[in-house]
């Protein structure tokens, strides 16, 4: 009589699982990543109104009113600011203490999948058994599955003999062997999701502009970047000393006009910092002359950053 296992997992239940873990850490992340950019446009208005206040006072006929009114405007912007900032930091504390149960709910999904595996091999056990037995029964003789298979056909013997040539033998056994084995694997897999509790904090990213960096940082929710407030001011700061250095260099092969765009920004960060002896920015021209010093000289491999890239050092 076939017999049937229970099976009491539900492989598809815990799939569901890890799958609404890691939503909610796609949309912790987006919803991060929507109030630091709000923030940034705040902080950027804030600037605009200090910027022009000393002008709009000076020319009011009532200064003592322009300078309450633009103090007005000046401490809600800083207030909006500040509740952003807050918001987004929540956001991402949210997000941290989220991306570990992606991995625990990734484990129960592969632990889940796994017993049903070894169920399945039980069903297939007890049926081979069963048919071994009653071809037993029929014949009076003892059958043994086979040590391994050698071109498809059953050898009871994996030892070559002396002087034969070595050939591979097929030594995976029967499908419920087969399914156990499978089974193992998937369970070394959750153990290690279960010893990795720590998220990934480092990484690079190359863009050719500050909103295309932001974007690439934040594009794998399980990965932690550096915070946009820091990327835009690491940004800020490169681009600043890399104006500085085209305005040292007024001709020759070097020469970049001072306000011309910036082509390429390659970030790196560690422990969700930005690494600024790692990262670096370069403008067109100067993309274009060591694609040219490349193909003049193949065996140069690298070069010379003080030659025309700009190390954000801090």
């Amino acid at each position: 009589m076939k017999t049937k296992t229970k099976r009491t997992n539900k492989p598809s239940d815990a799939a569901g699982a890890a799958e609404a873990a890691r939503k909610r850490v796609t949309d912790i992340c987006a919803r991060e990543l929507e109030l630091s950019r709000l923030q940034l446009l705040k902080v950027s208005e804030l600037a605009a109104i200090r910027a022009k206040r000393g002008d709009a006072v000076l020319a009011s006929t009532d200064p003592g009113a322009a300078a309450r009114d633009s103090a007005r405007q000046v401490a809600a912007l800083e207030e909006e600011a500040s509740g952003l900032a807050d918001a987004a930091a929540a956001a991402r504390r949210q997000r941290l203490e989220a991306i570990p149960r992606v991995w625990l709910a990734q484990a129960d999904e592969l632990e889940a999948q796994a017993a049903d595996l070894e169920s399945q091999a039980t069903d297939l056990e007890a049926r081979s058994n069963e048919l071994r037995r009653a071809l037993e029964q029929f014949d009076g003789w003892l059958y043994l599955p086979a040590t391994a298979l050698f071109e498809g056909r059953p050898i009871m013997d994996v030892v070559p003999r002396p002087g034969q040539e070595f050939r591979f033998l097929d030594g995976r056994g029967p499908r419920f062997k087969g399914l156990r084995t499978d089974a193992a694997v998937l369970r070394e897999r959750a153990v290690q999701l279960r010893f990795h509790t720590v998220p990934e904090m480092a990484g690079s990213v190359e863009a050719g502009n500050l909103e295309q960096l932001i974007e690439a940082a934040y594009l794998d929710p399980m990965r932690v970047a550096p915070v946009v407030e820091d990327l835009a001011s690491w940004f800020e700061q490169a681009v600043g000393r890399e104006r500085s250095r085209r305005a040292r260099i007024p001709i020759g092969d070097d020469h970049v006009p001072v306000e011309a765009p910036i082509a390429q920004i390659h970030l790196e960060w560690r422990q969700g910092k930005v690494d600024a002896a790692a990262s670096w920015i370069r403008s067109a021209g100067q993309i274009h002359r060591d694609i040219n010093l490349i193909d003049m000289n193949p065996t140069i491999v690298d070069v010379d950053p003080d030659a025309g890239v700009e190390q954000a050092t801090a």
